[in-house]
């Protein structure tokens, strides 16, 4: 992707959808690329205060005329510095699952706007299946740590939630709901989500690199045979000594 024209990048941002579900607030755009001012959408806006693009089997009646998704922030030689304005923050609540098993799938569903991400996510058949269900209630989430190794978040839903993280689904990588262990479900085939249940709880991602942890506990038994090899040998070396008459 990084190697695309600048058309390819243009696109992107006229679309704005995969941008946005990355988490992507700020952007350093090439002033090669003309007319990104000029890059509007009608919008609506949520009950939870999130802005929308209008798209009407959607969210219905559009409330906002059509207004610039990026505002310039700073302006240099040969970049410019500009915010999204649609970016949705790294941690966010939906209301509606889609089976979506490839990432050229999911792409398409996001270019052609099949799939919103400020509302919908994907994850594969086999999870949804798993997750039994394909919508979701209301709900509000709030990072509260944010370490290297580990991110809490707060989630408050009216019923059965869905909580996507907007980091890489990783190997290693546990999640934690009011510290029992819960599933980190691939979404959007890069992301994490999580199914919360109703009411206020504290979700935790922790980093458990198991093979790491197993490289250390043989190294730790390994350590461990070679320290009694070596008192075992000091200890038969007097014994023979003895015997010697020494």
């Amino acid at each position: 992707m990084y190697e695309q024209k600048s058309e390819v990048w243009l696109g992107y941002l006229k679309n704005n959808s995969i941008l946005s579900m990355l988490n992507a607030k700020h952007l350093i755009v090439s002033n090669v690329m003309e007319g990104i001012d000029d890059i509007k959408w009608q919008t609506v806006r949520g009950r939870d205060g999130r802005v929308f693009p209008f798209i009407p089997q959607y969210v219905g009646q559009a409330t906002a005329d059509y207004a610039p998704i990026y505002r310039k922030i700073a302006d240099f030689n040969s970049v410019a510095l500009y915010e999204n304005l649609l970016a949705l923050p790294r941690a966010y609540p939906v209301r509606r699952l889609m089976a979506l098993e490839t990432v050229e799938k999911v792409r398409h569903s996001l270019v052609f706007f099949d799939m919103l991400p400020w509302y919908e996510a994907a994850v594969s058949e086999e999870d949804l299946r798993e997750i039994g269900s394909s919508s979701f209630s209301r709900g509000s989430v709030s990072i509260t740590k944010d370490l290297p190794d580990e991110v809490t978040i707060t989630a408050n839903f009216d019923g059965k939630g869905f909580v996507v993280l907007a980091d890489q689904f990783y190997p290693g990588w546990k999640a934690y709901i009011d510290g029992s262990p819960s599933k980190i479900y691939k979404t959007n085939s890069v992301l994490r989500g999580v199914v919360v249940p109703g009411g206020n709880h504290m979700v935790e991602f922790k980093y458990v690199p198991l093979h790491i942890y197993a490289t250390m506990a043989f190294s730790a038994g390994l350590l461990a045979f070679m320290l009694f090899a070596l008192v075992r040998k000091a200890k038969v070396a007097p014994d023979k000594a003895v015997d010697a008459g020494l």
